[in-house]
This record gives structure tokens, C-alpha cells and sequence, in this order.
């Protein structure tokens, strides 16, 4: 498995998932102490009405690499002493709505995804935010807490979703709306040392 940190560079060992590190360790700044403990990635979604919708992670040259299976996020073990730095992690998800077209216009609707398998929010917290005319949805995963890993092997809780979109079309002057097949993202708290 390979690790990627703030942005994704290139896909794990079986060509399907990416994995993203949310790091947890303070970093120098010339003026103090400042906690790195964000990572940002951004998506793209194509959604169809047909077939399956194709999800994209963008890499660190801003190019597209599609993810088929789950997307990972690994959130780091704090070091002795600075626990309280996980409590500030945070996974954001910047997922982008591209399909529009002369004939049609997709926005989300609603929250931009619904769940199709219970979330335990005891071991952490999910929101959701549409923005860009909702055209651009932020999925936020943060308070992190044990998810049975080990510091040999990370285990990963799932988070099975559907992104909810409508289409509308222009010439027939009609909206439908439509789901996605069932993305997933895994999460996982590393173990501290």
C-alpha cells in the first residue's frame, strides 16, 4: 500500500485505490509551532443516466486518475504528547460535478450524497457542504477515533455512499434525478508508537 500525503500521486499495488495521509505532526514556521493535520484532495464525479458514474482524483500535475474501488484515508497516530493534535484532523474531499453539456445541466441536490450502510459515528464524523452553485460538493471526515488497527495493519471502516444528482434537459425542458453506483471511502486511525 502506498501512502500518499496531501495530494495523491499514483495508485496502490492493485491499480484500483488510492490511499490519502492525514498527517499529524507539528511542523516549523519561522514564527511558531504550526500543526499540519489537514489534507485536501479534489474529485471529479461524471455523472451518467445510464451507465456507471466515473469518479476521478486529481494528482499533484492536475492530472485525472480514476478510482474504482475504495478511497482511502489513512489519519496518522499523533506522537507521545500531542494527541490532542488528532482531534484536529480533518479529510477534506472537494468532489467536482462534471458532466454538463449543451443538452444538460447536473447539479447535486439535497446533501449531494446519501448512505447506503450505517455510519458508526462513534468512531468518527462526516458533513457535507454544496457550494459552486451545486455543482461542487465537500465531503469533510474528521474526529477520527480507534478503528481496530494495529501498528502492523491498518483497518478500515467503510463509509458505502451515493452521490444524488439532478440532470436537467434542456431540449426536453424535463428533471430527473439520479444516483450513482456505490463509491466507497475507507477510514483509518493509525496506531501511535
Amino acid at each position: 500500500m502506498k501512502i500518499l500525503s496531501i495530494k495523491p500521486e499514483a495508485k496502490d499495488q492493485d491499480g484500483e485505490e488510492f490511499t490519502i495521509g492525514i498527517p499529524c505532526a507539528l511542523s516549523k514556521n519561522f514564527l511558531s509551532d504550526v500543526p499540519s493535520v489537514v489534507a485536501v484532495s479534489y474529485l471529479s464525479v461524471t455523472p451518467e443516466k445510464e451507465q456507471p458514474w466515473v469518479t476521478e482524483i486529481y494528482d499533484e500535475s492536475n492530472n485525472r486518475n480514476k478510482v474504482d474501488g475504495t478511497l482511502k484515508l489513512f489519519f496518522s497516530a499523533a506522537y507521545q504528547g500531542t494527541e490532542y493534535l488528532e482531534k484536529l484532523q480533518k479529510a477534506v474531499l472537494v468532489v467536482s460535478l462534471d458532466g454538463n453539456n449543451d443538452d444538460e445541466d447536473w447539479v447535486f441536490i439535497d446533501k449531494g450524497i446519501v448512505f447506503t450502510n450505517w455510519v458508526n459515528h462513534n468512531v468518527f464524523e462526516i458533513t457535507t457542504e454544496l457550494s459552486d452553485s451545486r455543482k461542487q460538493l465537500t465531503i469533510t471526515v474528521f474526529h477520527v477515533g480507534d478503528t481496530g488497527s494495529t501498528k502492523k495493519k491498518a483497518n478500515y471502516v467503510d463509509i458505502g455512499f451515493r452521490y444524488v444528482a439532478a440532470c436537467e434537459d434542456k431540449k426536453k425542458k424535463t428533471t430527473t434525478v439520479h444516483v450513482s453506483q456505490d463509491p466507497s471511502i475507507g477510514v483509518s486511525r493509525g496506531k501511535g508508537g
